[in-house]
């Protein structure tokens, strides 16, 4: 069972590794090997934030100034606090 030829979510894989490590009592280099999924994406932890005021004022942003990128529109955010 492969995690990239399956194409299984990720968080699916990492509960195969939970239960490979705890029924057999295996490393989590084994068990990612087993499952043929990258150990970096097994330890990856999100570090997105949720912030519907943040979110809603880029829009504000981009919605005005049509032509502002990513860059331009953080500048000004930044300048706002």
């Amino acid at each position: 069972m492969s995690c990239a030829k399956k194409a299984l979510k990720t968080a699916r894989c990492r509960r195969l590794i939970t239960f490979l490590q705890g029924s057999y009592r295996v490393s989590d280099r084994r068990a990612c090997a087993v499952i043929q999924m990258g150990r970096s994406n097994y330890s990856y932890k999100s570090r997105k934030h949720d912030d519907p005021a943040l979110r809603f004022r880029i829009c504000e942003i981009a919605k005005y100034h049509v032509r502002y990128g990513y860059q331009r529109i953080h500048t000004l955010l930044q300048r706002e606090g």
